[in-house]
């Protein structure tokens, strides 16, 4: 059975900074997994015993995902620079943690201070990664 769905005035529309600015009065998916994982685990990240790393590699992409899917190719490319300066040398983009892509994250910031930049060769998402509390028995 197919349905197309013609009369869309049942959705709201807000914008990402409003949707955020509200994140601290409500219950995210995140911490509801948390809380469903080890309660104890939710109440330190509530209470800011365990500090949330809002920039991880999975983050960026997926915020970068969000903007794309659900706001658009114009305010993806309002909020993301993707890729980088290509290496005459090798024909390859540099790497992330070179002069070039420092210099180009540098300018895309100076640009929009609010603009990520997502270079290729993306940084492994574990680093600085922290311990979480253990729930349970132990192994």
């Amino acid at each position: 059975m197919q349905t197309n769905v013609r009369d869309t005035s049942f959705l709201i529309h807000e914008p990402a900074a409003a949707y955020h600015a509200k994140a601290g009065h409500y219950l995210s998916s995140h911490l509801l997994a948390d809380f469903r994982k080890c309660p104890l685990l939710y109440q330190r990240k509530v209470s800011g015993l365990i500090a949330e790393n809002q920039e991880r590699p999975a983050y960026l992409i997926g915020r970068a995902a969000h903007a794309l899917i659900l706001e658009g190719p114009q305010a993806f490319d309002d909020q993301f620079a993707v890729g980088g300066p290509i290496n005459p040398r090798t024909g390859l983009p540099f790497g992330p943690n070179t002069r070039a892509i420092r210099r180009m994250a540098t300018v895309a910031r100076q640009d929009d201070p609010h603009r990520r930049t997502a270079p290729h060769g993306q940084a492994d998402g574990r680093r600085g990664a922290r311990p979480r509390p253990r729930c349970g028995p132990a192994p």
